[in-house]
């Protein structure tokens, strides 16, 4: 039985044709495994902009935080302190409503007689996972605690808030430069590969 890679041999396709079929399942083409075979592997792979865009956008960031007055940060440090409370008491609300939605399903499996010994264990099955996500979806205690946690810490101080949030950018402009460079590196590597590759089928006469 012929497979995405040499159903095209009866169509009596070239050896070039064939290798550069199979080349997207190694090396630099492993990306290009699932595309369709109609696609041709390009004569040149582009870095990805990615770290790029977000390395410019980080250092855009780190001026701006750069610029910002201590009664700014301080501000911004009491907003982020009270978004976070919001956001844990919107997950209580969420949980709360999603855990009443299980416990009334289950009250329906619980009615619900099975019509055959048969089908007694498609009713446990359904116990097993209502039980198992009441256990780890809806943790009231765990998310008490957060709350209780969340609300004893007092704002941090302007100063302080700034000064984490320019470390943090710092540390992103060093992650996106080292990926892109990585990045950049791997492409030409990969690139040679391919090169190498369609070298070696101009040189061999098979």
């Amino acid at each position: 039985m012929p497979t995405g890679y040499t159903c095209d041999i009866e169509k009596d396709i070239s050896f070039e044709k064939f290798v550069m079929g199979c080349a997207r399942a190694h090396g630099a083409c492993v990306d290009m495994r699932d595309d369709s075979q109609d696609v041709p592997i390009p004569e040149e792979f582009k870095p990805s902009t990615y770290h790029a865009v977000e390395l410019e956008n980080s250092k855009e960031e780190l001026e701006d935080m750069e610029k910002i007055s201590i009664s700014e940060a301080s501000k911004k440090a009491i907003a982020e302190h009270d978004d976070g409370i919001k956001r844990v008491k919107t997950s209580i609300a969420y949980y709360s409503t999603l855990k009443q939605k299980y416990l009334d399903m289950r009250k329906k499996v619980e009615r619900w007689i099975p019509p055959t010994d048969g089908h007694r264990g498609l009713r446990n099955f359904m116990f097993e996972q209502l039980d198992q996500s009441l256990r780890y979806d809806c943790d009231d205690e765990y998310l008490t605690k957060k709350l209780r946690l969340v609300q004893s810490k007092v704002p941090v101080l302007g100063e302080v808030w700034k000064k984490n949030r320019l470390d943090d950018i710092k540390d992103e402009i060093k992650r996106h430069r080292k990926e892109y460079a990585l990045e950049v590196e791997r492409v030409a590597t990969n690139n040679k590969w391919v090169q190498d590759l369609r070298d070696s089928l101009k040189k061999e006469k098979v």
